[in-house]
């Protein structure tokens, strides 16, 4: 069990970690949730024009807890579609960028549309828990 006073913490090292190989955040378009045997195969990124795999930085320092929960966020990411169709998009997922790690992602509660000329903006974050 992860006690309350060590969340703040792991959530501290692992955002400075996130430095030793960068981490991209994609977005997919089949609905698939993701299984802890899966690997990237499982998912169908996005392909739109203007899509690109996002950087993530600027990790905050670890706020909290609230309910229990420490989270840091990293700076926005913008996801952009200069097709002249919308992609739905069912979930994100996380990829080391050096590495090649697939660090896994998920489902969105419901689907997201990419408008055509359009942006999704995100705010990734990261928290420690426990069940």
């Amino acid at each position: 069990m992860l006690v309350d006073s060590g969340r703040s913490d792991v959530v501290s090292v692992l955002t400075s970690q996130l430095g030793v190989d960068t981490v991209n955040m994609g977005l997919y378009t089949n609905n698939h949730a993701l299984a802890e045997t899966d690997t990237i195969a499982a998912i169908t990124e996005a392909a739109n024009a203007g899509y690109a795999r996002q950087l993530l930085s600027g990790w905050g320092a670890p706020v909290g807890p609230v309910g229990g929960v420490w989270d840091s966020i990293a700076a926005n990411v913008t996801f952009s579609n200069s097709s002249g169709s919308p992609v739905t998009i069912y979930g994100f997922f996380f990829i080391g960028v050096t590495r090649g790690v697939f660090y896994g992602g998920g489902l969105f509660p419901t689907p997201l549309t990419l408008p055509a000329g359009g942006t999704l903006i995100f705010s990734p974050s990261l928290n420690a828990t426990t069940n």
